[in-house]
């Protein structure tokens, strides 16, 4: 993996064995927050995503209440906007299905992934302001697109789930 810095300069990330395990572990962790919720599970409007080095944070509507580390970088998934009449809110199981679930899951993975490495990788060696918010920003972008794009393929019939 590699960024190319606005002074036409190459960064390489390589992470190691190890590294690629926690990233993995983390996205698994993701996932099971999402899942395990307890029912009836809450209905949000939006869902906030942070990338710390060894997670990532997920927040619905009320950030207020987040009371862990503070992330690098986040998204917003702005669920009614993305939506656009088709749906307005969705419970974490449902934006679990919208990221991980069929052909998005492999894409949001990697974007999640790629996000965790420039995250460790930030604080491991010390922050490049070139390489690495701007890298996991882009990384971020991603999801957001996979979101917004799933978004518009829901029928307007079909429940928020």
């Amino acid at each position: 993996m590699w960024h190319i810095t606005t002074n036409s300069t190459q960064y390489i990330l390589q992470p190691s064995v190890e590294e690629t395990e926690a990233v993995i572990e983390a996205l698994k962790r993701l996932e099971k927050s999402l899942l395990e919720v307890p029912e009836p599970q809450p209905q949000y409007s939006r869902f906030y995503l942070g990338v710390l080095p060894d997670e990532i944070a997920w927040m619905g509507d009320n950030t207020d209440s987040y009371t862990g580390p503070r992330p690098s970088m986040g998204a917003l998934l702005d669920i009614e906007e993305f939506g656009q009449g088709r749906i307005s809110s969705l419970t974490p199981t449902g934006l679990h299905a919208l990221m991980f679930r069929g052909a998005n899951r492999k894409a949001t993975s990697e974007a999640l992934a790629l996000a965790l490495y420039w995250e460790r990788d930030r604080v491991a060696r010390g922050e490049d302001p070139d390489v690495h918010l701007p890298s996991i920003q882009e990384n971020l972008s991603k999801v957001v697109e996979i979101v917004w794009e799933s978004c518009r393929t829901v029928r307007r019939s079909r429940a928020a789930s």
